[in-house]
């Protein structure tokens, strides 16, 4: 019977498969073919089996060893790498390419070092990224682009780019990565189509929320004359339309960076407190005790002092910085922030309107201009307190006086006061001010008695319960989870969501829309994996 290298080769990945170490060795030194002749019909090599192979990275590497020693003795250097640069005949990708579908990371790393060129294209003019995007394998892609430096926008037959193809499939990890190092969030394929038309092709809700919060044109056109809110409506996705939609106070969460808005919404809120001030100083304490005067006036200044130092106060970020290849090479890309390079843990979350990660995250107060998180939760509190502290004297004092022009009888006003629509409009600023302030109150309160923050009180995971980040070594990938763990996330795609909606503190329960995958956007904590009960 005469010897092939389709059979041999068919032989050799069966031993492979059943982990028959000895078999391999000895079927490998005992065949007079050349190496280089294990190829099938298709064009596939066993370099191509190597990485389509379902084992564990841990258990191949010692078949792998085996293989390139006897290319070693048998064959020359540049054999191997041509076997490792062949491309197979329906798809045209080389081993490299299915490595990087299949996340073998290690498996690329040593094809890279055996002379593999991480530069061929496929049938479909598709690189290693566009593949390793199309996969959602956000560590093998974070490998190619710091180590080697790949263009991470390189465009396919179809002028698609890695992150429309990353939109297009609902790789929420992979999308959050590469919006991170995107500047231009307004790039289009062959259609028109920018990242944001794509997620509404998939109904990727998180995805266009990132997406948004970045700055992404809601209003940007395809050569059909379609936004993506136009196409999410031909199409009748309507989840995607209230994502899509302008953002207004209240029920939409996709708000873009506040940036300006947020200054102005600071130096708006101290010129009001300054003038408030100014009037009360002006037209009612001119009325009183001189006493009276002085303890309104601290309260006031203690009022603006807490203020200033819960705006300068650090709420919690997290500076310990790590290299980004490093990170997705040991960590779950749920457990990252791309945007920071740093390890998410203790219920971390990016803050999209100060660019930074915050460690007990509770939520972005625009009128203080910071977030409130681990660091300044007890402050932010207390010029609660001494706000409306101070809101109530002021309210208190427009009372007296009003009830002074009624009845002319309050012994704490020793001259006749006139000024009845100053001190209504004072009294009525601060009741209206006390309205929004007391159940912001309550509800840090409530987060302070029970150690939580809003997201943990209010968000819920699929299940109704909120998942945290947590510290341990289960955020850490190891080799028995290279497959389980995405395959793993696939298969909570089609799960529904309750999701907290609000403007500023406060906030309410609704049904998140439809996801097709269920991994990390940085802001919401919902997807994280380990759950705790309220």
């Amino acid at each position: 019977m005469i010897e092939s290298g389709n059979s041999t080769k068919t032989g050799l990945i069966i031993c492979l498969e059943t982990r028959d170490k000895d078999l391999f060795e000895k079927k490998l030194k005992g065949t007079s073919l050349d190496l280089n002749k294990f190829v099938d019909p298709g064009g596939f090599n066993i370099f191509h089996d190597f990485a389509k192979t379902i084992l564990k990275e841990y258990m191949m590497i010692p078949f792998l060893n085996i293989l390139l020693e006897e290319f070693r003795i048998r064959h020359p250097p540049y054999i191997l790498t041509e076997m490792l640069n062949s491309l197979d005949v329906k798809d045209k990708q080389s081993p490299l390419h299915i490595a990087a579908k299949c996340n073998k990371i290690k498996l690329v790393m040593e094809f890279l070092r055996l002379g593999a060129d991480p530069t061929l294209k496929d049938i479909n003019g598709q690189t290693v990224l566009h593949l390793a995007a199309i996969s959602d394998r956000v560590g093998v892609f974070a490998y190619f682009y710091c180590t080697l430096s790949l263009d991470p926008f390189a465009r396919d037959i179809n002028n698609s780019t890695p992150l429309h193809l990353a939109a297009m499939n609902g790789n929420e990890n992979m999308s959050s990565f590469l919006i991170s190092i995107t500047e231009d969030l307004e790039m289009v394929d062959n259609k028109g189509y920018t990242p944001l038309h794509q997620t509404v092709l998939n109904s990727s809700y998180k995805i266009a929320k990132n997406l948004v919060m970045r700055g992404a044109k809601r209003n940007a056109k395809c050569i059909f004359g379609q936004t993506p809110v136009q196409l999410a409506m031909s199409m009748g996705r309507n989840d995607m339309i209230k994502v899509l939609k302008n953002p207004g106070c209240i029920g939409n969460p996709c708000r873009p960076q506040l940036k300006n808005m947020g200054m102005q919404r600071y130096f708006f809120y101290i010129v009001i407190m300054i003038v408030k001030n100014a009037l009360v100083f002006e037209f009612l304490l001119c009325y009183f005790n001189q006493w009276i005067g002085y303890g309104v006036l601290s309260a006031g200044a203690f009022s603006l002092f807490m203020f200033f130092l819960v705006s300068f106060k650090d709420p919690g970020y997290i500076k310990e910085k790590m290299k980004i290849a490093e990170l997705y090479a040991t960590i779950k890309p749920d457990y990252i922030c791309p945007y920071c390079s740093v390890k998410k843990i203790h219920i971390t979350v990016h803050c999209y309107h100060c660019q930074k990660c915050v460690r007990k995250f509770d939520h972005h107060c625009p009128w203080i201009n910071n977030c409130v998180g681990g660091g300044n939760q007890k402050i932010f509190i207390f010029y609660l307190i001494s706000l409306i502290l101070d809101l109530a004297a002021d309210f208190s004092l427009g009372i007296m006086c009003m009830f002074d022009f009624l009845t002319g009888k309050n012994p704490l006003i020793p001259i006749f006061y006139s000024n009845k629509y100053i001190s209504l409009g004072i009294s009525g600023f601060c009741a209206v001010i006390m309205a929004f302030v007391f159940p912001i109150l309550y509800i840090q309160i409530c987060n302070l008695i029970y150690n939580k923050t809003s997201r943990e009180r209010y968000a819920y995971n699929r299940n109704g319960v909120f998942s945290s980040l947590s510290s341990t070594s289960s955020i850490y990938i190891k080799d028995s989870e290279d497959w389980s763990y995405y395959s793993k996330k696939i298969e909570q795609s089609s799960a529904s969501t309750e999701v907290d909606v609000g403007f500023c503190c406060y906030r309410i329960r609704r049904k998140n829309p439809h996801l097709n995958r269920s991994s990390n956007i940085n802001e919401e904590p919902d997807e994280e994996q380990v759950q705790e009960h309220d």
